[in-house]
C-alpha cells in the first residue's frame, strides 16, 4: 500500500495567486481520484469561496435533470455558459454537472456560497482519473468569472468533498482548503476631496483617490502627473484661481 497516495482523492486549482476584485478570471479546478474509487451514486462537491462571485452557470438541462440520464439528457444551447467540466479516463463514464448557491455548513465553511455537484451515473472512475472543472471557461463566449468586489484576505477558501456512496456523508479530500486572497482591481474611479472651505490667499491642496470598481482603494500604482479640465474640455493650470459660484 502507498500511503503517501491520498485515500479520497487530491484537490488543486490554477492559477495559485491573488486575485484581482471585479476583474474576470479563469480558474481551473481539478479533482484527481485517490486509492477510494468513484462509482455510479458517488459525487464530487466544489465550493467557491462566497456567492459574491460571479455565478458558475454550468450547461442548463432542458427538462427536469431526474428524469433524464447520461445521453438521453439534453442542454439549452441558448443559455450561458462560463463554467465547464471535462474528464480524463480510460473508462467510459456518464457524469451530471451542476451548480447551486446554497449555505452548506461543513466545518469552518459555514456560508453561502456556489457550490459545483459531479454526479457520477454510469460507469468507475478509478485512482489517477481526472475531473476538470473551468469556472470562467471562455471559449463559449463569456467574458470569464467576475470576481468578488471587495477586498479580502484569510477568509476565502476553495473547497473539495467527495461523497463516495452518494448517501450524503462528505469528506473533505486533501488540498482542500485552498486559501486565496482578493486584491484590488483595476482603476476605475478617481475621486477629488478639497476643503469645505476655499479662501484665495491661501494655497490648498486637492487629495486625489483612486478606486476599482468596487470602490477599493487602489495604492500600488505611481502616478507622475495629474492633470484637470473644466467641463469644456480645457486644462486647468497647477496654480490656477477657483472662482466662487455662489
Amino acid at each position: 500500500m502507498d500511503r503517501g497516495k491520498p485515500v479520497n482523492g487530491f484537490f488543486e486549482i490554477s492559477p495559485l495567486s491573488e486575485f484581482r476584485a471585479c476583474s474576470y478570471t479563469t480558474i481551473m479546478m481539478t479533482y484527481t481520484v485517490g486509492r477510494n474509487v468513484l462509482t455510479k451514486g458517488s459525487r464530487v462537491k466544489i465550493a467557491l469561496p462566497n456567492n459574491g462571485w460571479e455565478e458558475p452557470m454550468t450547461p442548463y438541462s432542458r427538462g427536469c435533470p431526474e428524469l433524464y440520464r447520461g445521453e438521453d439528457r439534453l442542454f439549452a444551447r441558448w443559455s450561458k455558459c462560463n463554467t465547464t467540466l471535462k474528464f480524463k479516463s480510460d473508462n467510459t463514464v456518464q457524469l451530471y454537472f451542476y451548480h447551486r448557491n446554497s449555505q452548506n455548513i461543513i466545518g469552518k465553511y459555514d456560508n453561502w456560497s456556489w457550490w459545483l455537484t459531479i454526479v457520477v451515473e454510469e460507469g468507475t472512475l478509478i485512482e489517477g482519473d481526472k475531473l476538470i472543472v473551468t469556472y470562467g471557461d471562455t471559449s463559449l463566449g463569456e467574458k470569464g468569472a467576475l470576481v468578488q468586489s471587495w477586498v479580502e484576505k484569510g477568509r476565502n477558501y476553495f473547497s473539495a468533498f467527495v461523497d463516495l456512496k452518494g448517501n450524503g456523508e462528505l469528506v473533505e479530500v486533501a488540498g482542500s482548503p485552498i486559501e486565496c486572497t482578493i486584491v484590488p482591481g483595476e482603476v476605475d474611479r478617481c475621486a477629488m476631496t478639497i476643503p469645505s472651505i476655499i479662501r484665495p490667499d491661501i494655497s490648498h491642496m486637492l487629495k486625489l483617490t483612486l478606486t476599482d470598481g468596487g470602490h477599493n482603494p487602489v495604492s500600488n500604482i505611481s502616478i507622475s502627473e495629474v492633470h484637470l479640465r473644466d467641463d469644456e474640455g480645457k486644462e486647468i493650470p497647477t496654480q490656477h484661481l477657483f472662482k466662487s459660484s455662489c
